[in-house]
């Protein structure tokens, strides 16, 4: 993905994000101009503990050059009371796998590329320098920084330490800790500052979070590189907390990163899969050959007709004239995204060396590992993308503290306590380990396993109060948890003791999850060959069927509670119809209500609202202080993960049909849903948001704005499930 010249201004700029992992939950990450608009923007920011304590260790290295007499400054930094500009000599950004600055200064060239090392605490940055007529020196300035990466900085005082070695610099910045910062430049020479501080570095995305927006930074000296006329020179500098830094090679390990995505993605070989668009009316047969003697750029390719148009109107999926694209591009299109989310999906898997096992990251910049994004992530970050192994580590990783039956549904950033409050997570590891089944056939590793699941069923059966969760099984068969002030469904956002949605007692989901773990865990038990417990399972199976369709189903708004006695709107119902065994019947009519009323009152490009527009407290626009945010945050805001519910919904639906006319129309409902979410997306990892990842939600109102992390695992989890 590259941005030119006239995309680079400081408006454009500003908006567009870029991020790299090392694989230990550390990261780097900018705006396409390099101006840092977030605290949690750096080129080193370092796990403590893995992936926990995150450090901001440098915050960005500065470039200027002198070229002759003349001084040029290539940064771009927005402060109290000025904004420098050098994106004005930025000739480009380009993001593939690695991010790359190209600057153009009168006829000299520096093109810079930033890379963390996989598996280190170590950011790698190149330069070239393409240099024209005149003698020519370029002076890299290191902006460093030793806090947390919630926080912000606001000392007057580093109390900085130095040893100097030629270029190779040992910083502590920190009196409170002893753990060095090393830097390195592969040539030249370093110049030693004393109390200067980079002031009031200004965040802009942080003010409009509510936070204080301005830090300051300890720049501990400069280091210079002299060239001569007309020299290509390649330098390289290495930020580190490894002692041996002078031996790093920064070089190898660039290519070595780009090796080691390009290996992911063409391990995975869904690339040569290929969806075929040309049946049931999506696309005209004599499309392509209208097509193929058109002129038109292949990026505006646009094929429609009248019956297509027709077809549409009768879906939710919103196909214009703009949006039917030809069967070759939208194949392109589709493997396109493809590459870019799967190049994605590697940024979230983190290893955890006290658990000696990989885990998953929920989104960046501020998430950890949550068990329950975690579960939801499987399957498209690493099931669709054949990473069987790590997929095995990550369901060890949920079931390392199992605690009364119930998964962590995180640990803590401070001391890795693990943290109880999901009432899903356990019941989404058995859905889970079903699709794993489905991928592997790895029924000797689950055998293993299988009492770890027995004990959560049964502690679900007898009842769990750990941490309030006040899980148990009522006399109607049907799964009760929480309570007024305990978070322990995905909906959890609470300030203070008050729970912004509750959605304590019985929850449309949990039970829907409920039913289906039970169904999967008759199926095992019986393999397995434990008869008693089958039957035992499949039982509680059927009475907890019999109360929900009795009790869930809302005859007035066609469509089911979303906790018993609460008749809102959420998407939460379709869990009921998405899952390996749907409790309501996916034939029914009852299904097809619920569809077209989620359809009609959550449904859009981007996701699912998280509650209907007309219902009480409902929010459309995801802004302001900590407060307001979380108050809307599951009030109406979009959420991109839970296409993948509803797509599974569809195709849960399309399975059970048998009348041929509605099978054909939910095929091609399906067909339309994968064509838009393909263009929406291709569209979204180009234009807007962090560059090749998706963002957490979205407004639900025009123009839909990207809100929330920037990158979040079961977003682009997701959407690889869905369009392979």
């Amino acid at each position: 993905m590259k941005v030119t010249k006239e995309n680079l201004n400081l408006e454009k700029g500003l908006q567009r994000e870029w991020l790299i992992t090392n694989g230990l939950g550390g990261f780097a990450s900018s705006t396409i101009i390099g101006v840092n608009t977030r605290k949690y923007h750096g080129l080193l920011i370092a796990p403590l503990t893995p992936p926990a304590r995150r450090y901001l260790i440098l915050s960005k290295v500065d470039e200027s050059i002198t070229i002759g007499n003349q001084s040029y400054d290539l940064y771009s930094n927005i402060g109290d009371n000025f904004i420098s500009k050098g994106f004005e000599y930025q000739e480009s950004f380009e993001f593939d796998c690695v991010p790359t600055y190209t600057y153009k200064v009168k006829n000299t060239t520096i093109q810079k590329t930033i890379c963390m090392e996989y598996g280190k605490n170590t950011v790698c940055i190149r330069y070239k320098v393409e240099n024209g007529m005149d003698y020519a020196k370029l002076l890299l300035a290191p902006i460093i920084n030793f806090r947390d990466f919630h926080s912000m900085s606001t000392n007057w005082n580093f109390n900085l330490k130095q040893n100097i070695n030629k270029t190779k610099v040992k910083v502590i910045l920190n009196s409170n800790s002893q753990t060095p910062i090393y830097m390195h430049l592969s040539e030249g020479k370093y110049i030693e500052h004393q109390n200067d501080i980079f002031k009031n570095m200004f965040y802009i995305e942080e003010q409009k979070r509510g936070f204080y927006p301005e830090e300051n930074h300890c720049v501990p000296g400069v280091f210079e590189v002299k060239i001569a006329p007309n020299e290509n020179k390649e330098i390289t500098f290495v930020c580190s907390f490894e002692d041996n830094i002078d031996e790093i090679d920064a070089k190898t390990i660039i290519e070595k990163e780009k090796q080691r995505k390009s290996k992911i993605i063409n391990k995975t070989e869904l690339l040569d899969e290929k969806i075929d668009l040309s049946k049931n009316g999506i696309i005209p047969e004599k499309s392509s050959k209208i097509l193929a003697k058109s002129k038109i750029n292949s990026s505006n390719n646009i094929l429609f007709d009248d019956s297509i148009e027709k077809k549409s109107a009768k879906s939710n999926i919103n196909l214009s004239k703009n949006d039917i694209l030809s069967d070759d591009n939208i194949e392109k299109t589709r493997k396109e995204l493809l590459k870019a989310l799967i190049n994605s999906s590697d940024d979230f898997i983190a290893y955890r060396p006290s658990f000696r096992l990989h885990t998953i990251i929920a989104g960046y910049h501020w998430f950890l590992d949550w068990g329950r994004d975690s579960l939801i992530s499987l399957e498209g970050l690493l099931l669709k993308t054949k990473r069987y192994d790590i997929a095995k580590e990550i369901l060890e990783t949920m079931m390392r503290d199992i605690k009364y039956g119930l998964v962590p549904n995180g640990y803590s950033g401070f001391d890795n306590r693990p943290l109880y409050n999901s009432v899903d997570a356990s019941l989404l590891l058995i859905e889970q380990i079903k699709k794993y089944l489905t991928y592997t056939d790895d029924y000797d590793y689950v055998e293993e396993i299988y009492p770890k699941l027995e004990n959560i069923i049964e502690n679900y059966i007898t009842g769990i109060d750990v941490d309030n969760n006040n899980i148990y099984l009522d006399t109607d068969f049907l799964l009760v948890s929480g309570t007024e002030n305990t978070q322990n469904t995905w909906m959890d956002a609470k300030i203070g003791n008050y729970a912004v949605t509750p959605r304590n007692g019985k929850a449309v989901e949990v039970n829907s999850m409920w039913y289906n773990a039970l169904m999967i865990m008759s199926e095992l038990s019986l393999r397995f060959g434990k008869i008693i417990q089958s039957r035992k399972y499949k039982q509680l199976a059927k009475k907890c069927k019999m109360s929900f369709e009795e009790k869930f189903y809302n005859k007035k708004r066609k469509c089911l509670y979303d906790v018993l006695g609460d008749s809102k709107i959420r998407p939460n119902q379709l869990f009921a119809l998405s899952l390996t065994y749907p409790i309501i019947d996916p034939s029914s009519d009852i299904a097809k209500e619920i569809l077209s009323t989620v359809e009609k009152k959550l449904l859009n490009d981007y996701g699912l609202k998280t509650l209907a527009k007309g219902e009480d407290n409902y929010v459309e626009i995801y802004e302001g202080d900590p407060k307001k945010r979380d108050m809307s945050y599951h009030q109406g805001i979009t959420w991109v993960w839970l296409l993948g519910v509803y797509y599974d919904t569809l195709k849960n639906i399309e399975k059970a049909t048998k009348k041929k006319k509605e099978k054909q129309e939910l095929e091609e409902k399906l067909k339309k849903f994968k064509i838009n979410t393909i263009k929406v997306f291709s569209k979204e990892i180009n234009e807007r948001g962090c560059i090749g990842s998706i963002s957490e939600m979205y407004d639900s109102a025009k123009p839909f704005e990207p809100k929330g992390a920037v990158a979040q695992a079961w977003s682009v989890a997701e959407i690889i499930r869905m369009i392979t």
